[in-house]
């Protein structure tokens, strides 16, 4: 076949796949009538609708579900006084509020109660799901379940309640709940609870107030009349923001904080306890009612020590410490323009690689056997780094402190002071310059080694008798010639 045949006869086959193509279906509908083509409502949302017909209420409830079960809202629950709004007395029951309010009056109780105290119904209502909606305006709480845990709440706000936002017990997990304008605590729970990306402001008490081993994460907690996240043992606050409410986190022996942004709350921004950790947070401007730290590390049991670890904070423009501690260790922090000193550690401490800079007071103070090595300590109003008892400062650098007084020294011993005798410290391997003293001892019985002191304006050294230390060399625009591995030098 030639190539004009086949073109012909391939253009006459399309041609007739085209027109058999063209052909219009029957335009008569079939005999008998249209039958039904929608979903019922239990087909399209199956679960079963809360109402006065399948959800009854009674003496003090609006509606009750006393099944397990899916259910779910098909407009607005308003309460009744003397009434809670959705009362829950069975297990496993998930309710979906299908972005309806579960909306309270004066006088009513709370708009979702899982306690099981209603007539003749004692049972509880654990293995809740509470999912999409609001939950406002009752006389006591929002959502109350204290006798009943391991519920998931799943995108509510639970908002303008006479009571707690809710009161939920343990095992309950949260996730992108609002807790606003309550008038107790926005959240109330019992041990192991989870928050994930939650928010809690304007709670006439605590934003979060959860029980010990709880956790959150991603949450802020803001203006709420009391502290902002509270857990009691075991806490743990990771990618948490508090700010502008009575203290930021609170945790107690054991907890955790770690990259959390705390600021501008009343009174300490980060308390944690014997055991806790706090790690890369930002801590500014903390204690805007009282002289308050912005980490403070302090005890909830009799022990001796806190024993905390805090690593790699930046802590700025707190009106008392930037960081206080009792034992434990600082390690890495940035402690500046605090209000009365950069870093206070009590007894048994460890204060290392931290830069503490432009404090109102001094830099670094170390009580009672604490080690201060290789930190950088400038431009604070009174000295450097001031020591107490039994401590060692060793490979620090220490540059233009004691603005505010005439005797500012790059590393200050004190006179004794009851009961502190300001003597077996070690001051070693340490660079001072541009201070009013470099290294100034008033008090016998330390050793002082191994240092260089430079262009302070009143003495490089100033020491008292009675200590021990090597040879002051003043090396000023010559080479070093002695031999003696324990000479201190002025240049």
């Amino acid at each position: 076949m030639n190539r004009t045949a086949m073109a012909c006869t391939t253009i006459g086959t399309l041609g007739l796949v085209a027109a058999a193509g063209l052909v219009a279906g029957p335009l008569s509908p079939p005999a008998g009538p249209v039958a039904p083509t929608y979903k019922t409502l239990h087909e399209i949302e199956p679960g079963i609708p809360v109402g006065p017909t399948t959800t009854p209420g009674d003496a003090d409830s609006v509606f009750k579900i006393t099944q397990p079960g899916r259910y779910y809202l098909t407009g607005d629950v308003v309460g009744v006084a003397g009434r809670h709004g959705i009362e829950i007395e069975a297990s496993h029951v998930t309710l979906d509020l299908k972005g309806y309010q579960v909306r309270g009056v004066p006088g009513s109780l709370s708009g979702i109660d899982g306690n099981g105290t209603g007539p003749g119904s004692p049972t509880s209502a654990p293995y809740l799901t509470l999912k999409h909606g609001v939950v406002t305006g009752w006389g006591q709480n929002g959502a109350t379940a204290n006798n009943a845990g391991a519920w998931i709440v799943e995108e509510v706000k639970f908002a303008s309640n006479t009571g707690y936002g809710i009161s939920v017990n343990s095992g309950t997990v949260f996730t992108r709940c609002y807790f606003y304008l309550n008038s107790l605590d926005g959240c109330q729970t019992s041990n192991h609870v989870e928050f994930y990306y939650c928010f809690a402001s304007q709670n006439g008490g605590h934003g979060f107030s959860a029980g010990s081993n709880s956790a959150f994460q991603n949450c802020e907690a803001g203006s709420n009349g009391g502290s902002g996240f509270v857990v009691p043992l075991g806490g743990r606050a990771t990618n948490c923001t508090s700010t502008l409410n009575a203290v930021g986190i609170f945790l107690g022996d054991g907890g955790s904080a770690d990259n959390c942004h705390v600021d501008l709350n009343r009174n300490e921004g980060i308390i944690v306890g014997k055991g806790g950790t706090v790690s890369r947070c930002a801590v500014d401007g903390n204690g805007t009612a009282t002289v308050s730290a912005g980490i403070l590390a302090r005890l909830f049991s009799s022990s001796t020590v806190t024993t905390a670890t805090i690593t790699d904070c930046i802590v700025t423009s707190n009106s008392g410490y930037g960081i206080q501690i009792n034992g434990g260790s600082v390690r890495g922090c940035m402690a500046e323009s605090n209000g009365q000193g950069g870093i206070n550690a009590g007894s048994n401490a460890v204060v290392t690689q931290c830069v503490a800079k432009s404090n109102t007071g001094s830099g670094i103070l170390a009580n009672l056997s604490v080690a201060v090595l290789n930190n950088t300590c400038s431009a604070n109003t009174i000295h450097g780094i001031q020591l107490s008892d039994d401590c060692i400062a060793r490979g620090n650098t220490c540059d233009s402190n004691g603005s505010a007084v005439t005797n500012g020294s790059g590393i200050f011993v004190p006179s004794a002071t009851f009961p502190l005798t300001n003597s077996d410290n070690r001051i070693e391997e340490n660079n001072c310059s541009d201070n009013d003293y470099g290294i100034q001892v008033l008090f016998a019985g330390n050793v002082i080694i191994r240092n260089t002191c430079t262009g302070n304006t009143t003495a490089n050294f100033n020491i008292v008798a009675s200590n021990t230390k090597g040879t002051i060399v003043n090396a000023a625009g010559v080479d070093i010639t002695t031999s003696n591995s324990f000479a201190n030098f002025e240049y």
